[in-house]
């Protein structure tokens, strides 16, 4: 599993635009994004069949910051606002029993815990092939990675080698399947296992 640090790795405007590609492929669904600046509680927001999702970005190193932030700032600008679904995505690292003072506060409006996204949940969410291509996207996440440099790497610059080498185990594969083995073929096996 992955194991970034959002809060080192992203300012606070790309982790904006990473967590509106994360709900986006998660929901599979279009988020307006709002500009960091005195946004009035909303970093992003869908309205569907007349029903409003807002979510809140938050970057914090810890949940106490984070919680103080939500009850001092943000909970009146959500009742004020009074979306039927409110999301909370974060950086700062949550267990079970943040998750739940969180959703205790935004009661009304936070439907489920799910709905309080934090570091660990983004890390997990990121391992899953289909979130591959936003990793890669934001390389401020995987400069510092061997392994995901490697590959992308090998990727970008071998991509005609890889797509040659794919055609060719493709035909291989194929051909395989109606092979007959001959006297050539038990010899061949001996050469291979003595060299």
């Amino acid at each position: 599993m992955r194991k970034y640090d959002y809060n080192k790795l992203l300012d606070a405007t790309t982790f904006q635009y990473f967590a509106k590609d994360i709900i986006e492929t998660l929901e599979k669904t279009r988020y307006e994004i709002f500009s960091e600046n005195k946004d009035e509680g909303i970093d992003l927001r869908k309205i569907e069949e007349g029903k409003t999702t807002i979510v809140q970005v938050k970057r914090y190193k810890t949940f106490n910051s984070l919680y103080n932030s939500l009850k001092d700032s943000e909970l009146e600008k959500v009742k004020k606002l009074n979306p039927d679904r409110y999301i909370i995505i974060t950086s700062c690292p949550l267990t079970v029993s943040n998750k739940a003072k969180i959703k205790s506060l935004f009661n009304k409006y936070i439907i489920n815990e799910k709905d309080i996204i934090g570091c660990e949940d983004i890390n997990s969410i990121l391992s899953k092939p289909e979130y591959k291509k936003i990793e890669e996207e934001y390389y401020q996440l995987w400069i510092n990675s061997t392994n995901t440099l490697k590959d992308t790497i090998k990727k970008e610059l071998n991509a005609d080698t890889y797509a040659l080498t794919n055609n060719e185990l493709e035909c291989i594969q194929e051909s395989s399947k109606v092979y007959v083995k001959n006297e050539y073929f038990k010899k061949a096996l001996r050469i291979i296992k003595e060299k």
